[in-house]
């Protein structure tokens, strides 16, 4: 599986169309085209499921990013003159050819690992596909969320053709293609199954507006809101930080949304692409500036600027949505139930 000669194939039937075609799919695993469709889902169709599928994206990012530091695998072009860098703008320059796999079941030789390994700068790793991962993960959890067709199919021949594309551009193995599937298949169905249609906390992932309440249920949540990021944020090198802080500032928003009340879905074409629009641009003007603060010599933590980013992303954007009345919150129905729980302690 870490046999050269795939990739070999795949790159003879190399065009201009093709290099447009596998181009184009390739970009759907950046962050540029990923994050926007987040929020497109997130503020223009379902809150809640836009919500559920940010999380299922970036542990599928998270994990399969970890693996690659840990394997610290070389890609195909690493160990292969013969291969071509396409859309890359530059030639391949390793000093290795033809030195891949002999088999379909071995290894990458030693002696060409423990160079790269030692000489690189890049830190680029192959094993698993982040790609592939990400893919997975985020469209097969929308095949299992909606249910038109044209959505199903979509979703499948994205991932089909992201495992394709990233063999064909020369980025990776097939055994990191696979890894990438699984990764991504295991986060998929692991909050599908566990999250998604789990009794205890299908309220807080259904279409009703909800609140936190005090009970074995919500502690569980909250330990995997906050504790679980903190703790990731604790233990893993600094290097992981933007994920941590990620998640933590995404859930934290997430939990004062649900103690007030998530806004309805619902609303005209004109609110749902005001909605989307401000998210998108909150967004990017929050990143580009914490990233220009950290530019001029402002210190600033990257677990920090992930945290208020995420934060923005969801607690700003929905709050700022309120105010400017393109969302509506079911405020009878939240004050109603917090009187009655008052109510009922006393």
């Amino acid at each position: 599986m870490f046999q050269t000669n795939i990739i070999l194939f795949l790159q003879s039937f190399e065009s201009a169309l093709l290099n447009l075609f596998f181009g184009a799919i390739n970009s759907v695993g950046y962050s540029y085209i990923y994050i926007p469709l987040l929020l497109i889902i997130m503020f223009g169709i379902s809150f809640r499921k836009g919500f559920y599928l940010l999380h299922v994206s970036l542990w599928a990012v998270f994990v399969a990013i970890f693996l690659k530091n840990y394997f610290a695998l070389p890609r195909p072009f690493n160990v292969d003159l013969n291969i071509k860098l396409i859309n890359r703008g530059y030639q391949n320059s390793t000093i290795f050819d033809s030195m891949g796999a002999r088999h379909f079941l071995g290894g990458l030789p030693n002696d060409v690992v423990t160079y790269f390994r030692n000489t690189t700068n890049d830190h680029s790793y192959g094993l698993p596909s982040g790609h592939v991962s990400l893919t997975t993960a985020l469209w097969g959890s929308i095949f299992q969320l909606f249910q038109q067709l044209w959505v199903k199919v979509l979703a499948i021949a994205l991932v089909v053709l992201m495992s394709i594309t990233r063999m064909y551009l020369g980025q990776h193995f097939l055994a990191d293609v696979l890894g990438g599937l699984f990764i991504g298949a295991f986060f998929m169905l692991f909050f599908y199954y566990y999250v998604y249609k789990s009794d205890s906390i299908k309220d807080t992932f259904s279409q009703r507006v909800t609140y936190f309440s005090f009970s074995p249920k919500a502690a569980k949540l909250l330990a995997y809101f906050i504790i679980a990021p903190l703790i990731i944020y604790l233990i893993l090198p600094q290097k992981y930080d933007c994920y941590p802080g990620t998640l933590l500032g995404i859930n934290v928003g997430f939990v004062l949304l649900t103690i007030k009340g998530i806004p309805l879905d619902g609303g005209t074409f004109f609110q749902k692409t005001f909605r989307i629009l401000t998210a998108i641009v909150l967004f990017f003007v929050t990143s580009l500036l914490l990233k220009y603060l950290s530019l001029v010599g402002i210190p600033s933590q990257e677990f920090i600027r992930a945290l208020v980013v995420g934060f923005t992303m969801i607690y700003v954007t929905t709050e700022l949505s309120v105010k400017l009345r393109l969302y509506k919150r079911n405020d009878q129905s939240y004050k109603r139930k917090v009187i009655k729980k008052i109510s009922s302690a006393l």
